[in-house]
């Protein structure tokens, strides 16, 4: 797990004797977020979502070729390595956009003061959106 938090946050920590963990999270953290997972035994069922998105079967369904005009906010953190390229023509409705110069796949757990910072801003946005609609 510790392995994931290293290259999910940023790649070429894989290259570093400590993987670079202790550049982004304390030791506290660490051991913090392995219980989380380790305690009640949950680890199987929090990795079941990876799995299921990047099974054949699912990319079959082609579904990112599918467009939708739920209002969507997207926050890119430089380090992600599963970041899609933002389509306009899927989300009609796309009502923010944040890049972070920083961070990785586990933005909310590297950097929280931001990512809860972004979040406020997106609920505000999609609040300002439904406000200005005049459609059902």
């Amino acid at each position: 797990m510790l392995e994931f938090n290293s290259r999910y946050t940023k790649l070429s920590n894989r290259g570093l004797d400590d993987g670079g963990l202790y550049d982004t999270f304390t030791p506290e953290q660490l051991i913090d977020n392995l219980m989380v997972y380790w305690a009640p035994g949950s680890i199987t069922s929090s990795m079941r979502i990876y799995t299921e998105a990047f099974r054949k079967q699912h990319r079959g369904l082609r579904i990112n070729e599918h467009s939708t005009s739920v209002p969507t906010w997207v926050m890119q953190a430089k380090h992600e390595l599963l970041a899609q390229p933002i389509n306009n023509l899927k989300y009609s409705n796309m009502v923010g956009y944040t890049t972070m110069d920083v961070g990785g796949h586990f933005l909310a757990f590297e950097m929280p003061e931001a990512y809860a910072a972004d979040v406020v801003k997106a609920v505000k946005a999609f609040m300002k959106f439904h406000d200005t609609r005049t459609e059902l």
